[in-house]
């Protein structure tokens, strides 16, 4: 079992297990939990963390209409 200092050293996206950096929000993830973090939703297993990020990636397609790699990404991380 990892320590906490050893727990802490490791990426916040690892740690949370949401290794897309979703940002908190009032949305009911599967598997959301409530975590230390204060700016980036936790889960409780690292396939929910990935599951969320499949749901907003889809939704950028469907209702966004991202249809590149370049979309998605602006659309999910923009330069402001």
């Amino acid at each position: 079992m990892a320590t906490a200092k050893a727990t802490m050293r490791q990426p916040r996206g690892i740690r949370n297990n949401n290794p897309l950096n979703i940002r908190k929000s009032p949305n009911a993830w599967v598997g959301k939990v409530e975590g230390l973090d204060k700016d980036f939703e936790t889960f409780d297993s690292m396939e929910h963390g990935i599951r969320a990020a499949f749901v907003i990636v889809r939704t950028y397609i469907r209702k966004h209409n991202c249809t590149t790699v370049t979309q998605l990404i602006n659309r999910w991380a923009p330069s402001t």
